[in-house]
């Protein structure tokens, strides 16, 4: 899958917009214009110019929730100086090769939990943009991340295009702090990997039992 798409390991970081956009702000048109102006803020960062930025769908199905229509907004207005460094996935993939993108890039920034909780799995940080509590509860309590959480709910946040400058903020938190954090993913994510086979184990016991 990375040859696929031209992929080199932590050559890359990945985006995946959420097309869950009514979960964030009530105006499309903002979301999509935050995200737009979002990815052409990445493509100039100094830190990662030399680096390819990922268009990643996580939740894939026809009509509304797609990530891929927002995708398909961000490509067609990127400025051409940025083109091929830009790489949008329509593609529909198997868990695992999502995963392998995911985790073969530098970081994420993500909308969708699962794509930030398959990036912690394969030890790289995943910076969520979070509009439940459900991101407080797996990412910050349960993988100890809640640094790497923005509460990204709300119109003023998208319109005024406040959520880039937080965004933005926390890349740079990302890439400063970068071996510190690679070093507290790894004993977090198998702590939990630990619990949740504790939790599987006790269930097959109960139906053993019974």
């Amino acid at each position: 899958v990375m040859s696929k798409y031209k992929l080199e390991p932590n050559q890359y970081i990945t985006v995946v917009p959420s097309g869950l956009s009514s979960q964030y702000a009530s105006n499309l048109s903002s979301y999509i214009r935050a995200w737009k102006e979002l990815i052409e803020k990445l493509a100039k960062e100094p830190a990662i110019l030399d680096k390819k930025i990922v268009l990643l769908g996580h939740v894939v199905k026809e009509g509304k929730g797609d990530d891929r229509n927002i995708i398909r907004e961000i490509a067609s207005s990127v400025p051409p100086e940025f083109e091929s460094r830009l790489v949008p996935i329509h593609d529909i993939m198997l868990p695992v090769e999502a995963r392998m993108i995911l985790g073969s890039g530098l970081f994420t920034i993500t909308g969708r939990m699962h794509a930030a909780v398959s990036t912690f799995q394969m030890g790289k940080p995943a910076i969520s943009l979070s509009y439940s509590v459900k991101y407080k509860g797996v990412i910050g309590e349960g993988l100890g991340m809640k640094d790497l959480i923005i509460e990204a709910r709300g119109d003023a946040l998208w319109e005024s295009g406040k959520i880039v400058d937080l965004v933005l903020d926390r890349v740079d938190y990302v890439l400063t702090n970068y071996d510190s954090l690679a070093k507290r993913i790894q004993p977090a994510v198998e702590e939990n990997k630990k619990l949740a086979m504790s939790q599987i184990e006790d269930i097959a016991s109960k139906l053993k039992e019974n």
